[in-house]
């Protein structure tokens, strides 16, 4: 099982202290984690909004589409 720190982003985070996106990216990183899959083989696809910027918080590659078009480009 890998440390869910290796996945920590120099990008400091937007999301209010509040917000459940924040819940949303501590379960993604600790199930990351639990599956042994290395940043390096990350790969997101997302489109605009907040929920949209969970990739940017996470170390992985990614690709920032316009709105609708994250799955076409995946």
């Amino acid at each position: 099982m890998l440390n869910p720190d290796i996945y920590n982003s120099p990008d400091e985070i937007a999301w209010c202290p509040g917000c459940f996106n924040n819940s949303i990216l501590k379960a993604l990183k600790q199930a990351l984690s639990d599956l042994d899959i290395p940043p390096h083989q990350l790969a997101f696809s997302l489109g605009i909004g907040q929920a949209a910027k969970l990739p940017h918080y996470i170390k992985c590659n990614l690709f920032n589409g316009l709105h609708g078009r994250a799955l076409p480009v995946a």
